[in-house]
């Protein structure tokens, strides 16, 4: 994941660690050490101050960008933890769990805000919209849900996989959604 301001590359690595790269000076930095097992995926919030990151020793950790500081306590899961995701606008995380939920934790204190259910195998991807009010999840279970952030409610099911969908990304303006599925290809939704 890139920074807002571009000048930080960061990395999912296997050790547990988050590797970081300065781009303008092209050194790397010194790992964050967050995980005790492999990291999924991490993300940097909108305003850059934070990042998160997603592991498979089931937990999501929220820590500061400057220093890997941890911001707040581990946000427990009953399973691997494959995406997070920030919130645009709000202090919210979302998060992709081997367990086929969707939770959505508070930045304030790192409580759980909402557990959504709908997919029948692991969540591999989440994603909000440009705009905060709609999120994506991708799923082992060959669906890409669409739900409204601010009831929970899944408002559309995108089917035609025909294998797992790894990831899913919003077009800039929201209007269009892309997956990747585990069969090669990339179907596009309006």
């Amino acid at each position: 994941a890139f920074s807002p301001d571009s000048r930080q590359l960061v990395a999912a690595c296997d050790d547990g660690s988050v590797g970081r790269h300065d781009l303008r000076a092209g050194q790397p930095l010194a790992p964050f050490a967050v995980h005790t097992r492999r990291v999924y995926d991490v993300a940097f919030s909108p305003d850059g101050s934070l990042l998160a990151s997603g592991s498979e020793d089931r937990t999501a950790r929220v820590v500061a960008a400057a220093d890997g500081s941890e911001r707040l306590p581990p946000l427990r899961h009953p399973a691997r933890v494959f995406s997070v995701a920030f919130h645009p606008a709000e202090r919210r995380l979302a998060t992709a769990c081997g367990d086929g939920l969707v939770r959505l934790w508070s930045l304030a204190d790192g409580g759980e805000l909402a557990a959504w259910t709908g997919h029948s195998a692991a969540v591999n991807w989440v994603t909000f919209s440009p705009t905060g009010d709609r999120l994506a999840s991708a799923s082992s279970d060959g669906t890409v849900r669409i739900w409204d952030v601010a009831t929970g409610q899944t408002t559309s099911v995108l089917t035609g996989a025909a294998r797992q969908v790894w990831r899913a990304a919003f077009a800039p303006d929201g209007s269009r959604l892309a997956a990747s599925v585990a069969d090669g290809t990339v179907p596009i939704w309006d």
